[in-house]
């Protein structure tokens, strides 16, 4: 099924022109709200993330750097320089010896009171021969040398390396001791006179204070979360989303990752290591001797859930506006177009019936308004011209009447002046025809005579070309002949020649051998070619004696064609005169039925143009009896009450007063105008 717009009503066009146009604006409008929407709030999103990225940043380094601080403050006291190379001795006589456990007291409250206020995993000090002497643990390092013993490798024997000479931090690596993951910061202790290593004092970060950090989700939705990565793409963070430790164990290779790894900072929707498409914002972290990178990211998701929220709500609403639009336009469109319009198809539909007796209400001062009153004066216009048309067709059917009767008399008398003319005519026609026939005949022959007479002399021409070729032919043969002679002679020298040539060879001996094959294939050709010169001579020889035979005959020929001449002229000669004497007498004939002819012909005329009267004055009467049917069929406006009735009486009077031969062509005309025209074309009018 095919939907076709020229088809539809114009309600239906112009309803859907409307919602197509609201359709179109309000859904301008809603992509538009939407975008800007979404780009508002993706520039938000991007702005929090790059805020909170900033500021775990900052925590995060202000918190090492408050580490490195401490630890420096801690490698600085007295009590621990003053008691460090006691400590080391007393370690040496036994960690149950009298001054280890005096010196345990003195020293370890400090430590253990610094290790408290800043909640610390540990603290150590280990003394210039790499033996842990003290440890506020106790864990399994406690006692241990970090130079021989089993932790040479861990995290805690590289800050005693490198805390020897400066303040260090080492990053994240398993600790055996502590059964997870481990980060030291150490720094060296120094005589204060010397300035010379006593030995070194480190702390075992604790990493719930990282994960405190990391794990602040102020402002970061439901599915935000900010972790660290380090150098080789291991978490230093632990995951929201596990349950259990991810510090070192999960490795995170993503777009950011790698980006914060080269020291780019920034935002950009990527897939997180969950494969989950989020919102990532990622920058470096400056910490001393560590190249991490930290990340705050948030599901793209969750950030875009109000934006599609009210996407959801503008498809509400467009829906909402356009079945409103749809049922408005439709009402308004109804009321205020579609009826007048259909007022004026009703009337159009009635003057196409025929009825000219109608007028459409004018309602409004609108275009439809505006045709509506055009409409009525096009009708009224058309119905005092089809009131003149009816006038004027009863005035010409009257007079029309009075010229068809006289030009009837008329024709009936010139009709019967031009029978009578019509048999003189043709008597002397036929007497004319008799004598112009005779006339053609002689004609004929004469002309049939000198054909003949040309068809002989041409025949004789023709003879004597035919004896000159004859002669010509020949004339060639024998030239021919002569040629035959000549070849004849060359193929004789040719095969001396070949003869001597074979003796030559013969006498070559071995060496001849070759020629003496070719001298006697040239004496062969030489042969065959006088054979066929000798047939060729005895056919030429034939021909010639054939040649002279028919000359002999053409020769004869041309005689008897010249007798025949003779004759011919004579006998044309007598044909000629008769063909003259034929002609005088068929002109004359000729001036006599052409006189006739004229005055038959003046008469006929006369006749046909009284006919041709006769029949236009009926013809004029049919056509003006069929105007006034064709009027009559229209219901016109001709006033009210008795005026209306009498004109309606006159004319139908009139009418029939016509008589019945005219009714009827009048029937047929209206037949034949019924066929001809059809309702279409009155409502195409």
């Amino acid at each position: 099924m095919s939907f076709n717009w020229k088809d539809w009503n114009i309600g239906i066009k112009l309803t859907t022109a409307f919602v197509i146009v609201i359709i179109l604006g309000v859904g301008m409008t809603a992509y538009i709200s939407y975008r800007q929407s979404s780009s508002a709030l993706v520039h938000e999103i991007e702005e929090q993330l790059t805020a909170v990225r900033e500021l775990k940043k900052d925590t995060i380094e202000s918190y090492y750097g408050e580490l490195m601080q401490n630890i420096e403050i801690v490698a600085e006291l007295k009590v621990v320089g003053n008691n460090i190379e006691g400590f080391a001795k007393a370690f040496r006589e036994g960690t149950n010896s009298e001054q280890y456990q005096e010196l345990t007291k003195t020293v370890g409250h400090d430590l253990d009171k610094f290790k408290t206020e800043h909640q610390w995993y540990d603290i150590f000090l280990i003394d210039k021969q790499g033996n842990v002497i003290y440890s506020e643990a106790k864990e399994s390092d406690y006692g241990t040398n970090l130079e021989t013993g089993p932790y040479n490798d861990s995290g805690l024997a590289k800050a005693y390396r490198e805390g020897k000479n400066n303040v260090t931090i080492t990053d994240f690596k398993y600790y055996e001791p502590s059964g997870e993951p481990a980060a030291f910061v150490s720094a060296p202790i120094k005589s204060e006179q010397s300035k010379q290593t006593l030995g070194v004092v480190a702390l075992q970060v604790p990493v719930d204070e990282i994960n405190d950090i990391m794990k602040k989700n102020t402002g970061m939705g439901n599915s935000g979360e900010s972790y660290l990565v380090g150098s080789d793409k291991l978490m230093r963070s632990d995951s929201r989303f596990s349950e259990q430790s991810t510090i070192l164990e999960r490795k995170i290779d993503t777009v950011t990752v790698n980006k914060a790894l080269q020291g780019q900072s920034g935002i950009e929707v990527v897939e997180d290591y969950r494969g989950v498409r989020v919102f990532s914002a990622y920058t470096p972290v400056d910490i001393q001797g560590m190249n991490w990178s930290m990340l705050v990211e948030i599901d793209e998701a969750e950030v875009l859930a109000p934006v599609n929220n009210l996407l959801r709500n503008i498809l509400l609403v467009l829906g909402l506006v356009i079945i409103s639009a749809i049922v408005i336009s439709f009402l308004l469109i109804r009321g205020i177009i579609v009826k007048p319009i259909k007022k004026v198809q009703e009337t159009l539909a009635a003057v196409a019936d025929n009825n000219l007796d109608v007028q459409t209400e004018v309602t409004s001062n609108d275009e439809l308004g505006t045709m509506a009153a055009d409409l009525n004066e096009t009708i009224s216009s058309l119905n005092q011209a089809m009131l003149q048309v009816r006038h004027s067709a009863l005035n010409v059917t009257n007079a029309s009447d009075e010229i068809a009767e006289g030009n009837q008399d008329l024709s009936q008398r010139t009709q019967e002046q031009a029978s009578s003319l019509e048999e003189v005519s043709a008597t002397i026609e036929e007497i004319t025809s008799s004598v112009q026939e005779v006339a053609n005949n002689s004609s004929q022959a004469d002309n049939l005579s000198d054909e003949t007479m040309e068809a002989v002399q041409e025949g004789s021409e023709v003879v004597d070309e035919t004896m000159d070729s004859m002669d010509e032919i020949t004339a060639s043969s024998k030239e021919i002949a002569e040629i035959i002679t000549t070849v004849n002679d060359i193929a004789f020298q040719t095969n001396l020649l070949a003869l001597n040539a074979a003796v030559e060879a013969a006498r070559a001996g071995e060496h001849g051998k070759g020629f003496a094959v070719v001298a006697a294939e040239v004496r062969n050709l030489a042969s065959r070619t006088a054979e066929s010169a000798e047939e060729i001579e005895d056919l030429i020889s034939k021909i010639i004696d054939q040649i002279e035979d028919g000359n002999d005959l053409v020769e004869e020929t041309g005689e008897a064609l010249d007798e025949i001449i003779e004759n011919s002229k004579t006998t044309s000669e007598a044909i000629s005169e008769i063909a003259a004497a034929m002609e005088e007498q068929s002109s004359a004939a000729n001036q006599i039925q052409g006189a006739v002819e004229e005055l038959d012909e003046v008469t006929q005329q006369n006749s046909s143009m009284v006919e041709e009267i006769a029949s236009s004055s009926e013809s004029l009467n049919g056509e003006a009896n069929d105007l006034a049917s064709v009027v009559r069929r229209f219901e016109l406006d001709l006033g009210k009450g008795t005026a209306r009735k009498q004109v309606n009486d006159n004319f139908n009077n009139q009418m029939n007063s016509q008589s019945q031969s005219q009714k009827t062509e009048i029937n047929d005309l209206e037949s034949e105008m019924d066929d001809q025209f059809s309702k279409d074309d009155f409502e195409k009018f």
